[in-house]
């Protein structure tokens, strides 16, 4: 076994990727993380923490493709195992309200068509289940 594995009964903790536009987005989340601290991930401030059994990362890599892309790759690159991005959407669709999940199936880069790729859609279903059952 590796020096830092953990032990065969207890499973890796995850580690996932938050990832807003502005820090207003994400302030109450990183409010909430226990065993909190602060890092510089590409020149911004970002908060490191738990969440119940999660790891956390949460990044507010600006707005904008470029911006989004370079924060979700850094964020890859600390080893994060999902990225979940949060914010407003409201330019996504002018149906959405505030408190609205979506739920992604496949992301694309804006101008790229090619640049489509699937969600996890074991990921996906989930999220849909836990928004179905707490009335989302």
């Amino acid at each position: 076994m590796a020096p830092n594995a953990p032990p065969p009964s207890q499973p890796a903790t995850p580690l996932i990727g938050i990832l807003s536009a502005f820090r207003t987005e994400v302030s109450t989340l990183a409010g909430s993380l226990t065993s909190p601290g602060r890092l510089l991930i590409g020149g911004r401030r970002a908060w490191r923490g738990r969440l119940g059994r999660l790891g956390l990362i949460v990044l507010p890599g600006g707005m904008g493709g470029e911006k989004a892309a370079a924060a979700s790759r850094a964020l890859l690159d600390r080893g994060v195992s999902a990225l979940l991005c949060v914010g407003a959407a409201g330019a996504l669709d002018d149906r959405l309200q505030v408190g609205d999940i979506v739920i992604a199936e496949w992301v694309v880069s804006a101008g790229d068509p090619a640049s489509r790729r699937s969600c996890d859609p074991a990921m996906a279903d989930r999220a849909k289940k836990i928004a179905a059952e707490r009335g989302g």
